[in-house]
């Protein structure tokens, strides 16, 4: 008979039940997993297989290094059984193994979960007794030893933004409890999470790092607490309904993934305080299209949901806490945020990317600390432009653009204590509206760029709070909506209230984001009887964009 020998080509399948991370993807974009006791390692362009086949059991866990080369793999049992290997030459790079371990059968060891240190000449695992183990893969030494005790681990994820100079420290979660470990000299320390009145005692299913000092953990009732160091300081409800899995940080955003298979749940009527219309960013001189994109409230996006038109498109999700206001560059197509976590955010508009981050204060344990945050924005229009964002202790903060992103120029501190609620450039972007909680406007008028002071002010009180603020084109007017559903007319000059209504009511408005008014009655009259519009906005080319209290977007002409 002809000699012939068997090649494995192709298998089909993979580990899927009672295994967490079971795909990766290495640096050519080829999909690693796992079926038994192979690693396959495939080729999506050519549908071709390549092998890693050292293990003789069924691998139970495997990861890939930071570079998204070097994997390493478990398996069940206690010698060789631990890998570290190329995924591309599919070459054994290491070995570590686990001596001493007394339990009842070797074919009953196994490591539920591993993972590559930050600088990635570490390997850390935790076995079927939750306890941990840190080796240096390369020299195949255990380097430390540690017991979770009886409470089941999740996940352990490493703090990627400790200096090299520093011990590494990563955080395990699961049971009721939140640990964050240092790997110190042969030994592992930890120290237990602090969850005090912020929220409740409850499982944690998983977590991820946003800085040296600030992680994120998904809970079971599906909210997501932020730490600093080892304490709870924020809690984020209702981001989804059911326990939060998975945790991803990138570029200042964090995606959550949730056994409701859905990126929000909305158990109350969802409201859009800030609505902003992506329409006028192409300008009609220009001979470009329009983008044809809008964005909601950008909690909306992050952890909320609803249901909007079909045609719109989600541009971005931002911030660690709730998003507060939104604001887009005149003629530029970058737009920036301010959020409850105390930054303010440039945004690239086409590239959906983050193009600087300036911390306007810092979130510190004291709720006190997280209030002062920026609630509205403005960009102002023409050459000398700036942003201008009011914040929740009466502060005003001025913002100039340079090739790095945003530099703060100057604050004003004359508004006292009271929130700044609307903050309105003049269509020249020579004057300054400003409104706060106690009901009271202030004008700034622009004088000198070079130092940017601002001066001229002026002041008047109105009847309820200040909603949105619209400027004529000739700058001469203001048009106030308010939380009594009043609409006010404002002389700016004189400082006063217009008498009569009806003599301005055809004047050219250069913004529209007062919810009423002359020419917003037909939107009522045909659209949303029996409810009220809370924001909107209008494109360059007439377009009318209103949400409403019902979670419905609508697009109309104007008027």
């Amino acid at each position: 008979a002809p000699t012939a020998s068997l090649q494995l080509e192709f298998i089909y399948g993979c580990n899927q039940a009672k295994q967490q991370g079971n795909l990766n993807i290495n640096v050519v974009g080829e999909l690693i997993y796992a079926i038994s006791s192979v690693v396959v390692v495939l080729n999506k362009e050519t549908r071709t297989q390549r092998f890693f086949r050292k293990h003789s059991k069924k691998i139970t866990c495997f990861n890939i290094d930071h570079q998204l080369v070097r994997v390493v793999s478990c398996s069940v049992g206690q010698k060789n059984q631990i890998f570290v290997w190329d995924s591309q030459n599919m070459m054994q790079l290491g070995s570590l193994e686990v001596t001493g371990e007394k339990v009842s059968s070797v074919e009953k060891y196994y490591f539920v979960s591993t993972q590559f240190s930050p600088r990635d000449d570490m390997v850390v695992a935790i076995d079927c007794s939750w306890d941990i183990f840190v080796w240096k893969w390369e020299e195949g030494a255990l380097v430390a030893k540690a017991s979770s005790g009886k409470s089941v681990i999740f996940e352990l994820k490493f703090n990627p933004f400790i200096s090299k100079n520093d011990p590494p420290m990563f955080a395990t979660v699961g049971g009721s409890c939140v640990r964050f470990w240092t790997v110190a000299e042969k030994e592992l320390t930890s120290r237990y999470g602090v969850v005090g009145d912020v929220g409740t005692l409850q499982t944690a299913c998983s977590v991820a790092f946003l800085d040296r000092a600030h992680a994120v953990s998904g809970m079971q009732d599906g909210s997501i607490y932020l730490w600093k160091t080892s304490a709870v300081i924020h809690n984020l409800t209702g981001a989804h309904s059911k326990p939060i899995m998975q945790l991803v940080c990138r570029e200042d955003l964090i995606y959550s993934g949730s056994r409701d298979g859905k990126p929000s749940n909305v158990d109350q009527p969802l409201y859009f305080p800030c609505l902003t219309c992506m329409l006028k960013h192409a300008n009609p001189s220009d001979g470009k299209q329009p983008l044809g994109r809008l964005t909601c409230n950008l909690q909306v996006s992050l952890h909320k949901g609803g249901s909007v038109m079909a045609d719109c498109e989600c541009v971005i999700s931002a911030h660690v806490n709730t998003p507060i206001a939104v604001c887009i560059h005149p003629s530029r197509p970058i737009f920036a945020t301010s959020g409850s976590d105390g930054t303010l955010r440039l945004w690239d508009l086409e590239t959906k990317r983050i193009i600087n981050r300036h911390v306007v204060c810092r979130i510190g344990g004291a709720p006190a600390d997280i209030q002062h945050t920026a609630s509205c924005l403005d960009i102002s229009p023409g050459e000398n432009e700036h942003l201008c964002a009011g914040l929740t202790n009466g502060i005003l903060k001025i913002f100039g653009f340079s090739a790095s992103g945003l530099q703060e120029l100057f604050t004003l501190r004359e508004l006292g204590s009271s929130d700044v609620r609307v903050v309105k450039y003049s269509s020249d972007g020579l004057k300054l509206a400003v409104a706060n909680s106690e009901n009271l406007i202030e004008i700034y008028s622009k004088q000198d760029f070079s130092n940017y002071v601002f001066s001229t002010r002026k002041q008047l009180v109105v009847s309820g709070h200040v909603t949105n603020i619209d400027w004529s084109r000739c700058s001469s007017f203001l048009q106030i909506s308010t939380s009594n559903f009043e609409l006010v007319f404002l002389e700016v000059d004189q400082c006063k209230v217009v008498g009569s209504k009806t003599s301005v009511r055809n004047s050219d408005w250069d913004t529209q984001h007062c919810p009423i008014g002359w020419p917003m009655v037909g939107l009522y009259s045909r659209e949303i009887q029996d409810h009220h519009i809370t924001s909107v906005d209008r494109s360059f080319d007439d377009l009318i964009l209103a949400g409403c209290n019902t979670n419905k977007i609508i697009m109309s002409s104007y008027p």
